[in-house]
């Protein structure tokens, strides 16, 4: 049977909710500040622990660039043609896109 305890005054029950004891209520009998229990021997996740289960939505872009179609052997060829020609061999990603469209439009004109 599970039991559930209150994480201030550590208080045993068998049904989860609101520790009666810990909970402070206003003089209509309503909640002011509510204290749940929590189940016993259930690993509580805070934010150091360690436990990153949750995904982060992907932005529009990364939506977009997961369903691009891949390049073909052949744009692969030619990108890593262009960036022999430009003698791009250490740089940032950003760098490289730079040395790719300025290729791209030399090829063009």
């Amino acid at each position: 049977m599970k039991t559930y305890i209150c994480p201030n005054c550590d208080s045993e029950s068998r049904f989860k909710g609101l520790c009666r004891d810990c909970t402070t209520y206003d003089d209509d009998g309503n909640v002011v500040n509510a204290v749940r229990r929590e189940e016993l021997g259930k690993h509580v996740h805070d934010e150091n622990c360690g436990h990153h289960h949750h995904r982060q939505t992907p932005t529009i872009e990364q939506f977009r660039a997961a369903r691009r179609p891949k390049l073909t052997k052949k744009q692969m060829q030619r990108y890593y043609d262009i960036l022999k020609e430009a003698e791009f061999t250490e740089g940032t990603v950003e760098e490289a896109k730079q040395v790719l469209l300025a290729g791209i439009n030399n090829e063009e004109e």
